[in-house]
């Protein structure tokens, strides 16, 4: 189940993790007080589980004079086919440098892997295909429960150590939420130091009942419906699904 932005930020907030200073709006009658609390000049963003959303039009700066123009046409918006029904008020970081930093499971070693980049803010899959020295690749032995130093220096390399501290919180948080992949996209250098610019978690749909949540959001009716009746199904477009059991 993925967590969207801003619950993903609570979740590294509460971390430890630096993120910047929010406010999530579900109307845009609420942008203007909730720009006053947050900073001079903020990010309005788009709440959608889609990737690609600045280049889709769903991230807008704004200021003051501004903003309650910026949210209306924000919340009027489709981002790829799904209406925008949450915003993230979100203060303007001066940004010197981006890095990318993501763990996940490694299938075919069967243990996490930690990738690193020091040319964050891209797809990464096209990082990975294009120029795939860039992207930095360390695995952990699975018994680890709290990340080792000598990991740390192996993951950033002769980035700022304040990512060190960074990366052993996050991977904190992937044990600790049972997740199959978190991710900080860009992490940003600012002169107020480092700090997780975006971020997503997405959890294990297996451990859903063990992390306290009792049903995944991100099912569609008919594959709830499935679940229910203890069958797989995957819904496809259109009229079209897969029911998928048994072992041949």
């Amino acid at each position: 189940m993925k967590f969207r932005e801003y619950e993903a930020k609570q979740i590294f907030r509460d971390a430890g993790i630096p993120v910047p200073n929010s406010e999530l709006i579900e109307a845009a009658a609420d942008a203007a007080s909730a720009l006053s609390r947050v900073a001079e000049k903020v990010v309005l963003k788009a709440q959608v589980d889609v990737g690609g959303r600045g280049k889709a039009g769903g991230i807008l700066p704004a200021t003051a004079e501004t903003v309650d123009a910026t949210a209306a046409e924000l919340f009027g918006k489709q981002i790829k086919g799904l209406p925008v029904e949450k915003v993230l008020v979100e203060e303007a970081l001066e940004i010197t440098h981006e890095y990318y930093i993501s763990i996940t499971i490694d299938r075919a070693k069967k243990r996490p892997v930690i990738l690193f980049s020091e040319e964050g803010g891209v797809e990464i899959e096209t990082l990975a295909k294009e120029r795939p020295e860039a992207l930095r690749r360390v695995s952990v032995d699975p018994s680890f429960t709290v990340l080792p130093d000598f990991i740390v220096r192996n993951v950033i390399g002769t980035a700022p150590k304040e990512i060190g501290a960074i990366v052993k919180k996050l991977f904190a948080v992937f044990i600790a939420k049972d997740a199959i992949l978190v991710e900080i996209n860009p992490l940003v250098a600012t002169p107020k130091g480092i700090i997780a610019a975006d971020g997503k978690v997405i959890l294990d749909d297996n451990a859903l009942a063990r992390q306290g949540i009792a049903e995944n959001r991100d099912l569609t009716e008919r594959e709830k419906e499935a679940e229910k009746n203890g069958f797989s199904y995957v819904e496809l477009d259109g009229e079209i699904g897969v029911i998928g059991n048994g072992a041949g």
